[in-house]
């Protein structure tokens, strides 16, 4: 089709081979096998001059139609496969959705424009799930025990912090012990959620019971109560709580508490171009000097 387009637009097979970078001899005959094909005689030839037959007219302009449709797909295709175009769907903890991917979404927007990104925030559980029923691309989550389908590649170890009101009886210490935060009203996340399991395992190998006055699903309720003075709450580094001055932050010690975030994909199908583009940002911002991250604990203690 391409030759019988070059064929019609230059009026003579000299013309039409030099700019096809072929011989005469090949495009003759690829005409020659088209017209057989349809069963119709495409141009009119003499000893001096072709041109377009009748059925040839007709068939130029659907022929043109079909060769740019093909020549935007296989760009569509090449743009997909370098990355520059294509859509993710990204699953991740609503601390990491909220403080880390804004800037990674904004980079890659620069990058590859045509890249479509779905954020959705879920607890740990429920993006494992996303990603092994392909509802997901990347799940971003803490480390938990995976099916063989999935795997898990570490990225930040994330301390819990004690997050406290201003005005706090244990403000003014440098660190503080969780059997000194649970001797005050405490909120906490409900149980059942990773964060309220890590907790909860790592206290009962020292026999500390935790009884919060409030439970909640969502580390931003959590944070929003330390504000409002009901009570304190211990939250990983990576969850933000910044309340305009009104809540600070302590490392907590005995026991520390730590958790391991990282990227769930699926080892039964591979990552796309657009995909993968979007994990090496993320990787990139977590991992900067290619090792797993540490956040929180007595060196990253810092005011809200």
């Amino acid at each position: 089709m391409q030759m019988f387009v070059a064929l019609a637009d230059s009026g003579s097979f000299r013309g039409a081979a030099r700019n096809l970078n072929i011989s005469q001899s090949a495009l003759s005959i690829a005409i020659s096998q088209l017209e057989s094909a349809l069963e119709v005689v495409l141009f009119d030839r003499t000893t001096r001059s072709i041109s377009l037959s009748p059925i040839g007219r007709d068939f130029l302009g659907p022929v043109r139609r079909i060769l740019a449709d093909l020549d935007h797909t296989l760009g569509d295709i090449e743009a997909v496969a370098d990355g520059r175009k294509g859509s993710v769907t990204v699953a991740c903890l609503f601390s990491v959705a909220t403080r880390v991917m804004p800037a990674i979404l904004r980079d890659l927007r620069a990058e590859a424009p045509g890249v479509t990104v779905t954020v959705q925030d879920a607890t740990t559980h429920e993006i494992v799930r996303r990603v092994a029923r392909g509802e997901a691309d990347i799940g971003i989550c803490g480390e938990v025990d995976l099916e063989e389908t999935l795997r898990f590649e570490p990225l930040v170890e994330d301390h819990f912090d004690a997050v406290l009101p201003r005005g706090h009886p244990l403000a003014g210490e440098a660190s503080i012990t969780w059997a000194a935060l649970i001797a005050h009203p405490i909120v906490a996340m409900a149980a059942g959620t990773q964060m309220r399991e890590q907790m909860d395992k790592a206290l009962q190998e020292r026999k500390i019971r935790l009884i919060p006055v409030i439970e909640a699903w969502h580390d931003a309720i959590l944070t929003e109560l330390v504000r409002l003075g009901v009570g304190a709450t211990a939250l990983p580094a990576l969850v933000g709580a910044d309340q305009g001055g009104e809540v600070i932050r302590r490392p907590l010690t005995d026991p520390v508490v730590k958790r391991i975030v990282g990227v769930v994909t699926s080892r039964r199908q591979s990552l796309s171009p657009a995909a993968s583009l979007l994990l090496d940002r993320l990787v990139h911002t977590l991992t900067p000097d290619g090792i797993v991250a540490r956040l929180g604990g007595p060196a990253g203690a810092q005011d809200g």
